[in-house]
């Protein structure tokens, strides 16, 4: 009787035992940003994150339900988080290309304005050397940079 009494408290021990075990969740960063999720405790120097409680053993349907929400919960933060990353990125180039746009107009009307100065202008040729431009060149370049103002510049 006592043989069997004994091993009694022993299985009602060891299934207590083994539901808490079985049940805990751990939850930790990567350093590349991935979440874990483990039954294990995370490794050494590493702070886990809030980890939820679910009760219930794991072959539970509720176990599973919850579990699954939470990683769908993570994989849509993530989502937006990349989402978000990806607009910083889209706008800080969208934000360069129209500062560099607008060095380029700078640039087209502070020629022009030379050009229209009757100043003498010459280009640098393809030996290196510099050659004034006559009458026409002079004229052609105006028209080519009044063209690229039309198209380029908006203000």
């Amino acid at each position: 009787m006592k043989s069997q009494m004994k091993m009694l408290l022993l299985i009602l021990l060891s299934t207590i035992i083994s539901s808490e075990a079985v049940a805990a969740i751990y939850k930790w960063l990567e350093r590349n940003g991935g979440i874990v999720y483990s039954q294990s405790r995370p490794p050494a120097g590493v702070r886990p994150l809030k980890t939820p409680k679910i009760s219930g053993s794991p072959d539970s349907t509720a176990a599973i339900k919850a579990a699954e929400e939470i990683i769908s919960s993570e994989k849509d933060a993530r989502e937006r988080r990349q989402a978000r990353q990806q607009q910083k990125k889209n706008d800080r180039v969208t934000t360069s290309r129209e500062k560099q746009l607008q060095q380029n107009c700078q640039k087209i009307r502070g020629n022009l304005d030379i050009m229209k100065s009757n100043a003498r202008v010459y280009i640098k040729e393809a030996d290196g050397n510099n050659r004034f431009l006559n009458e026409e060149e002079l004229s052609q370049k105006r028209r080519e940079a009044e063209e690229k103002i039309k198209q380029q510049c908006t203000k």
